[in-house]
């Protein structure tokens, strides 16, 4: 079930916690930051609570939303947003920005700040972009 998270505190309490489950347990984490151009947020996240698996978390920050995706690493990440695409693509314009632990950082900050960066980039790109990389 998509569930956002109010406050920032929460958010920052709930990501530090699955990047120590992870550390200790030699898991992946991913975090997929993205962006509606053609919608307002409320419509499309609406729509957003239908794709998303129950065990993921998805909060709202900065206008744009941040999804939390424990035990998954960056290919597992991509599969799922080419899925967000294929079920968007015909009425909203989704960027997407990816990061994941162990390869794009060790701390929240980290992660965020690459997503972030990525999805900068991908808002200057076509339809759907998504940048996992650089």
């Amino acid at each position: 079930m998509y569930k956002t998270i109010a406050s920032k505190p929460k958010m920052s309490w709930l990501l530090n916690y699955e990047l120590r489950a992870s550390m200790r347990y030699r898991r992946n984490l991913s975090l997929v930051v993205f962006y509606c151009c053609n919608e307002s947020k409320g419509k499309w996240n609406e729509i957003f609570r239908d794709c998303i698996r129950e065990s993921d978390v998805a909060y709202d920050e900065d206008g744009v939303t941040v999804l939390v995706m424990g035990e998954t690493d960056k290919e597992g990440a991509c599969h799922a947003i080419n899925r967000f695409q294929e079920y968007f693509e015909d009425f909203l314009d989704m960027r997407y920005g990816l990061s994941s632990f162990p390869h794009d950082g060790k701390s929240g900050a980290d992660l965020l700040d690459k997503a972030h960066n990525r999805l900068l980039r991908a808002r200057s790109l076509e339809w759907g972009a998504c940048v996992a990389d650089g």
